[in-house]
């Protein structure tokens, strides 16, 4: 399942995506831009940094319009999965819809072949499936230098169906449908979509059981036990940029990873049916969020006296007045208090199939009700007053800054696209096509040696400002509608607790 729509590109010979809306607005600026005279007039003005600023945004649209030739991904192909369960299960009702989907997904098959076709296995000699971006590795590595100590041959849900081989083959014969940066990653949201597809499909029945054999149940609880890593881990929370590639919300990811617990958690009474990794993953789901998400969560919630409580991520919170001085705007607070709301809810309540009502299970404590109570209160008195920006960054390219440009990283893998060698101490420029990434996994006590080197005249950036940080600058991809729906979705869920 592809991100955007697919043209058939005749030249190729090669479908690729093609957000056309996009695409336009792209060749707008490239075409009737008048960027030389903007140029002439900043710097007549003596405004250089305006106009560094302004060049800077010219090249990232010029990199944008590259960016979207990308092959297809596992979130959406899972979600879409996901889609079809719920579906099916609504059949009676909407039959039509049904139909519709069964008729156009007929090799649900080949899902769980790519999955472990092109799953992440750092332990594997080959290296189509030891090799990842460096980015990963960086916040991954002690995950991994445990797996290897206890031996666990892990394999991980990656981003794209795509591997080294066939995005170098891609590259070389001038196709353009390659993974950003030749590699693949592992970002933390794909992996909960991933899941919470595969938890729907297994227990609506979408699938047959031996669709869900022993290699995809390692990827499974691999996968899980990743996501529940970066979380107790704090990884999630130092190293936003890295950790959540491609979903720079924190709220958005907590709630798409809370589903299957909560999916999990309501369906008790099937569990047993399944391989024993999927009660595994409940208990670690519900750990993770109990012990965890729960408590930072009651950390996070800010008091508005008289009203409720709600919750900031980024959007509109490193703004400064006139003055110099902080001025807090909390565009993705509608949002981010949504989710916060769902994530909860999803955490600490079941669905009972008879009553049709969400039940809160026995061990909710009050002050997890109260939380949830005066969250709720807050969106109900800002959701549609037009206080509050209705904005989210759902979504967006992997780098926010020049700290998260992969070949900062310590890599030893490193070669042209061509399959020539690179040097680390090579002079790279912008149209300079190589490939850095990590094969393996590095020992420890050398791979701290590297983090400590150069790379391509660059230090390893080891901290991350924030998505406000000074440096920080990139696109991102917001909607209204979604801060809305996801709000509903809040109130509607809390209004149906018995």
């Amino acid at each position: 399942m592809d991100f955007w729509p697919q043209v058939y590109n005749k030249a190729t010979g090669v479908w690729e995506q093609s957000p056309e809306k996009l695409l336009q607005v792209i060749q707008l600026t490239e075409n009737d831009f008048p960027w030389n005279t903007i140029r002439t007039v900043l710097l007549d003005l003596g405004l250089e940094k305006l106009w560094k600023d302004v060049a800077t945004v010219q090249e990232i649209i010029k990199d944008v319009s590259n960016a979207y030739r990308i092959p297809p991904d596992f979130d959406d192909t899972f979600l879409n999965l996901g889609l079809g369960a719920q579906l099916l299960q609504l059949k009676d009702s909407f039959p039509a819809a049904y139909q519709s989907w069964a008729s156009n997904n007929t090799d649900l098959q080949s899902l769980q072949n790519h999955l472990k076709s092109y799953a992440y296995r750092p332990l594997s000699k080959d290296n189509n499936d030891n090799t990842i971006d460096p980015r990963t590795y960086y916040y991954m590595r002690p995950f991994l230098e445990k797996a290897v100590k206890e031996g666990d041959e892990v394999a991980l849900v990656t981003t794209w169906i795509q591997n080294l081989a066939e995005t170098r083959e891609m590259a070389m014969a001038g196709k353009g449908v390659v993974m950003p940066f030749y590699l693949n990653n592992v970002d933390v949201t794909v992996a909960a979509n991933t899941l919470a597809g595969i938890t729907e499909a297994l227990l609506a029945g979408l699938v047959k059981p031996t669709w869900f054999d022993r290699e995809l149940q390692r990827i499974y609880l691999n996968t899980t036990a990743m996501i529940s890593w970066a979380v107790t881990s704090e990884a999630i929370f130092t190293r936003p940029d890295l950790v959540m590639t491609y979903y720079p919300s924190l709220y958005n990811f907590l709630w798409y990873s809370s589903r299957t617990l909560f999916l999990l958690q309501s369906n008790q009474d099937k569990i047993q049916d399944y391989p024993d990794c999927v009660k595994d993953v409940q208990q670690l789901l519900t750990m993770t969020f109990r012990d965890h998400v729960t408590p930072r969560l009651m950390n996070n919630a800010q008091t508005d006296v008289g009203i409720g409580v709600f919750f900031d991520d980024f959007l509109g919170d490193g703004d400064k007045d006139i003055l110099g001085k902080p001025k807090i705007h909390g565009e993705d607070r509608i949002f981010s208090t949504a989710q916060a709301v769902n994530t909860l809810l999803a955490t600490w309540t079941t669905f009972n199939t008879t009553s049709k009502k969400l039940v809160w299970i026995n061990e909710t404590r009050a002050d997890v009700k109260t939380l949830v109570s005066e969250a709720v209160s807050w969106l109900e008195k800002y959701t549609l007053s037009g206080r509050f920006k209705t904005y989210n960054a759902f979504f967006s390219g992997s780098t926010k800054s020049v700290s998260s440009l992969p070949f900062l990283y310590p890599a030893n893998f490193l070669q042209y696209v061509n399959g020539t060698a690179l040097s680390p101490a090579a002079n790279l420029t912008r149209d300079t096509q190589f490939i850095a990434g990590v094969t393996g996994v590095i020992d420890p006590d050398e791979y701290r040696k590297m983090v400590d080197q150069p790379h391509f005249g660059y230090v390893t950036p080891t901290k991350f400002d924030g998505f406000n940080g000074p440096d920080t600058v990139f696109p991102f991809w917001s909607s209204e509608p979604y801060t809305y729906a996801t709000a509903m979705l809040a109130l509607a869920q809390y209004l149906n607790i018995a």
